[in-house]
């Protein structure tokens, strides 16, 4: 989890506000979901459909 946290914390540090927010956010609804229990009936899919998000936020960082 520890070279994931970096990760996310180098992005945010190169991206603009309209991207940093966005993408902190899908990344704790990521944790979220593999924490909280009563989500695990919806772990796979909300999983990928978080992965998308992130990938498309991590994209947007990039364009400058």
């Amino acid at each position: 989890m520890f070279p994931i946290m970096c990760d996310v914390l180098l992005i945010c540090a190169n991206s603009s506000t309209e991207i940093r927010i966005p993408f902190l956010l899908v990344n704790i609804m990521i944790a979220l979901l593999f924490i909280v229990e009563p989500f695990y009936k919806l772990t796979h899919a909300g999983f990928h459909m978080l992965l998308i998000s992130q990938n498309y936020y991590m994209c947007l960082s990039n364009i400058k």
